[in-house]
C-alpha cells in the first residue's frame, strides 16, 4: 500500500462586516480534500481546525465559518494516509 500525504485545496474568504458598536470579522474556510495520486475525493476526511472538526462530505469537501480572529492552524487525518498540518498565514482569495 503507498502511503501519500491528501491534497488539500483550500479557500479562505476574510470579510469584515461591521456591527452596531465595534467592527466583526467574519471569515470561511471552505476545501476539498483529495487523494494525491489520483485526484479523487476522500469523504468522511476529518478536517480540524483549531480544535474544532468536521467531516468531508461524500465530495471531499468542507465548510467552516466564523466571526473574530481568522483560524490559525489546519489539520487533516485520513485513515490509511499521514496527517497533513499547516499552519494559516492571514489572506484572502483562493488557494490550490
Amino acid at each position: 500500500m503507498k502511503w501519500s500525504i491528501p491534497t488539500l485545496m483550500v479557500s479562505l474568504l476574510v470579510l469584515a462586516i461591521p456591527s452596531s458598536t465595534i467592527a466583526q470579522k467574519t471569515w470561511r474556510l471552505e476545501g476539498t480534500v483529495q487523494d494525491a495520486s489520483n485526484d479523487g475525493p476522500l469523504p468522511g476526511a476529518s478536517v480540524f481546525l483549531d480544535g474544532t472538526g468536521a467531516l468531508t462530505d461524500v465530495d471531499g469537501r468542507f465548510v467552516f465559518d466564523g466571526q473574530g480572529e481568522s483560524p490559525k492552524v489546519l489539520r487533516v487525518r485520513y485513515v490509511g494516509y499521514l496527517e497533513f498540518s499547516e499552519t494559516l498565514e492571514r489572506w484572502s482569495g483562493r488557494r490550490t
